[in-house]
C-alpha cells in the first residue's frame, strides 16, 4: 500500500433504501425512450467499439459459449445480454435488473430476436446481495456506470466477483476519472477526492478456489484499478484503446444513467 492511500477519507455511507427508490423510478420512467436515445450514432459507434473490445478480451476464448452462464448485472433493457447471446449462440444469460419497466422492455426483445429460450429475467436490487440460489456464473457484466448508482461500489465489486465460477470473467464499465469526480461533487462528497485523486482500489477478499479475471472497460482513466490484483484475488486486464487512438479527447456527453435525485445527493 503507498503511504498516501492511507490518508484517503473512508467510502460514504449513503442509504441503500433511497438509493434503489431513486434509481427504480428513473429508469421505469425512462425505460420506452432509453433504447432510442441509446441507438444514436454516438452511442451506437460507442458501442461497436466496445464491443470490440469484448471480442479481443473478455470474450476471447469461449468459442460459442457452450454451457457458459451469464449475469448481466443491472442491464437494463437487455441490449448487452442480448449481444453477447448473439457471440456466444450456446450460452445462456441471466438479466438482472431494479426496474420492472426496463425488464419488461428487454423480455419483449428477447422474444423478437428468438433468444428468449436462453435469456431469463429477475428483479434484483444491487444494494442487496446476490441470492445465492443464482449459482456461479462463467462470465458476468456491470456496464454502464452501473456501479455508481448503489449505494457502496465496493461491496458491489466484491459481490459480483463472488458471483463468478473458479476461473470466470468479470467486467465492469466504469466511469472516468472526470466523470467520477464530478459525480462525488454533485453527491456531496468533497472527502471522496482524495481516493480519486491518489487513485486507490477496491479491496477484493480472496476467493477459496480457483480466481476471476476482472477487467476494467474504460472511456480513460478508472480511478483504483492500480491495486485491483495479487495471489487469490481477480486479476485485473487493461482494457487499452486500439493503436492510433488519441489520448486527450474532450469530454463527451453521458448517457442517461443516473437518477437527478441521485445526483443531487
Amino acid at each position: 500500500m503507498r503511504s498516501d492511500d492511507r490518508r484517503v477519507a473512508p467510502w460514504p455511507k449513503l442509504d441503500p433504501a433511497r438509493r434503489s427508490a431513486e434509481v427504480r423510478a428513473y429508469f421505469d420512467r425512462r425505460a420506452a425512450v432509453y433504447d432510442p436515445v441509446a441507438d444514436r450514432p454516438y452511442w451506437a459507434f460507442s458501442d461497436e467499439v466496445l464491443l470490440a473490445l469484448l471480442r479481443r478480451t473478455l470474450l476471447a476464448g469461449l468459442g460459442e459459449g457452450d454451457g457458459l452462464r451469464i449475469l448481466d448485472a443491472g442491464g437494463g433493457t437487455g441490449r448487452w445480454a442480448l449481444r453477447l447471446l448473439r457471440e456466444l449462440p450456446r450460452a445462456s444469460a441471466l438479466l438482472a435488473d431494479i426496474s420492472p419497466g426496463m425488464l419488461e422492455v428487454a423480455r419483449r426483445k428477447a422474444a423478437r430476436s428468438g433468444a428468449r429460450d436462453r435469456l431469463s429475467f429477475l428483479e434484483l436490487d444491487l444494494n442487496s446481495p446476490l441470492p445465492r440460489r443464482l449459482g456461479p456464473f462463467e462470465v458476468v457484466l456491470c456496464f454502464h456506470n452501473v456501479a455508481g448508482l448503489v449505494a457502496d461500489p465496493a461491496a458491489l465489486v466484491r459481490r459480483l466477483v463472488r458471483a463468478a465460477a473458479p476461473g470466470g470473467r468479470v467486467a465492469f464499465v466504469l466511469p472516468n476519472l472526470w466523470q467520477a469526480a464530478a459525480r462525488t461533487l454533485s453527491d456531496g462528497r468533497p472527502a471522496e477526492l482524495g481516493r480519486l485523486a491518489t487513485r486507490s482500489a477496491v479491496p477484493l477478499r480472496r476467493r477459496r478456489s480457483g480466481g476471476s479475471r476482472l477487467h476494467a472497460i474504460r472511456r480513460a482513466a478508472v480511478p483504483g484499478e492500480g491495486r485491483m490484483r495479487g495471489r487469490g484475488r481477480p486479476r485485473l486486464s487493461r482494457l487499452r484503446p486500439p493503436r492510433g487512438a488519441r489520448r486527450g479527447y474532450p469530454p463527451v456527453p453521458q448517457r442517461p444513467s443516473a437518477p437527478p435525485a441521485a445526483r443531487s445527493g
